[in-house]
């Protein structure tokens, strides 16, 4: 197994990959309840170790933890397989997983088994937030941001990327 590693964010805070570690449906793991708190202990150490080295980030933040694994699972199911990392994350923060000064997100990559780690400071700019089917987005920029807009560039504001394409052009 590779050992785990701990890098600066390219926004500021702190990038973790956590090899080997495998996150899975806990809602479809079928198993004994001794081997389902065993395996929640030990993903609970591993990113207690790791993080332990790094820098702690203040919130309000934004965290990003990454499945990557051979298959994907569904939605639900990944944000579940994630639970663990999550409450070891929040620990670490000094918050509980609830807290909302803590923005979360789960995705996945296919890949060899492993975790991805992403905790950046939150951007006052920026905020994106999901209200029903409605994806609610508040961005505070510079006019020279939205000149850039106007001429199709990708502009990017704290933890969002933003690029405006005219529905009739290219």
């Amino acid at each position: 197994m590779t050992a785990a590693r701990v890098e600066r964010h390219a926004l500021g805070g702190v990038s973790v990959l956590l090899p080997g570690v495998r996150l899975v449906s806990e809602a479809n793991e079928h198993t004994h309840y001794r081997e389902r708190a065993k395996r929640a202990s030990s993903q609970r150490m591993v990113v207690a170790a790791v993080l332990r080295s790094a820098r702690r980030v203040a919130v309000p933040c934004v965290v990003a933890i990454t499945r990557i694994a051979p298959r994907d699972l569904d939605t639900d199911n990944a944000t579940g397989s994630a639970k663990h990392v999550r409450d070891e994350v929040a620990a670490w923060l000094g918050v509980d997983d609830r807290d909302p000064r803590v923005v979360w997100h789960v995705g996945q990559e296919r890949g060899a088994y492993s975790v991805r780690v992403e905790v950046v400071p939150a951007s006052p700019a920026a905020t994106v937030e999901q209200r029903g089917v409605m994806t609610a987005v508040d961005l505070r920029m510079s006019a020279d941001d939205i000149a850039g807009l106007a001429r199709g560039e990708t502009v990017t504001v704290g933890t969002v990327r933003l690029r405006v394409r005219r529905t009739d052009g290219p």
